[in-house]
């Protein structure tokens, strides 16, 4: 029987060592220390940290640290609805959260350095429609979407950009900051490779504004679909005749 006690044993400590985290309880400690004025840098991916609130993005890293990110208000309320795991080192909540008693969305990307979970970005929306997506906004996002693969998979990085995202869009990901078409392309510069291939699918939408939906899904790199993929956000941002992306961010 002693093998059968070891075993059990081991799927125990396995089971612990990849239990979900407690997000709500990292996020709490946050909004105390925004409501104090205090600083908040320890919570912070070291690499850097992206506070996009309500289309004003705010970036602090190491070497350059930020103390005032420009959240003016009372904070509380902090209510998770859903988690999206990249991996056992990454994932994304979102939750709702009240900013001087007004509803807000929250995305938090989460990065695990060592032994510590730590804020990777905050996406802070002030919620002022109904989050439900209409049936005619998912059709136009769908063809938005489909278009972003068509132009990713053509190879001209500058094309897709300036079709696909506004002028003044922000793109985050491993800690790094691009922003505008320049600054995007230059990221994007590796689908210029012949062999390069992208899709994306779609797990979430939630409306915050009348010109706002964020989109939360996953991409597939290669010709094939392999595992769960990658977890990506944006942020779609209505424009005159479509939708545009004006926040994107991927692990």
């Amino acid at each position: 029987m002693k093998p059968f006690y070891i075993t059990v044993l081991f799927t125990f400590i396995s089971l612990q060592a990849y239990s979900q985290p407690d997000f709500a309880f990292i996020q709490n400690d946050w909004i105390s220390s925004v409501n104090k004025g205090e600083s908040f840098q320890q919570l912070l991916f070291p690499k850097g940290y992206l506070l996009y609130f309500n289309g004003n993005p705010t970036f602090s890293s190491q070497e350059n640290p930020v103390d005032d990110f420009g959240i003016d208000g009372e904070l509380a309320d902090y209510q998770q609805i859903k988690q999206f795991e990249h991996d056992q080192f990454r994932f994304l909540t979102l939750a709702d959260v009240s900013l001087d008693q007004k509803v807000c969305s929250l995305l938090t990307g989460w990065r695990k350095t060592e032994t510590k979970w730590s804020k990777e970005i905050d996406i802070l929306l002030a919620q002022t429609s109904d989050s439900n997506v209409s049936d005619s906004a998912k059709q136009q996002l769908n063809n938005e979407r489909k278009e972003w693969i068509e132009f990713a998979n053509r190879h001209d990085p500058a094309e897709h950009i300036r079709t696909s995202y506004t002028k003044d869009a922000v793109y985050f990901s491993n800690g790094m900051r691009s922003d505008g078409h320049s600054g995007i392309t230059e990221r994007y510069a590796y689908m210029k490779n012949p062999n390069y291939q992208v899709d994306l699918e779609v797990a979430y939408l939630r409306q915050t504004s009348d010109t706002q939906i964020i989109e939360v899904g996953r991409y597939f790199t290669g010709k094939v679909h392999r595992g769960s993929g990658g977890i990506y956000v944006i942020l779609w941002q209505k424009q005159a005749e479509d939708w545009q992306i004006g926040m994107d961010f991927n692990f």
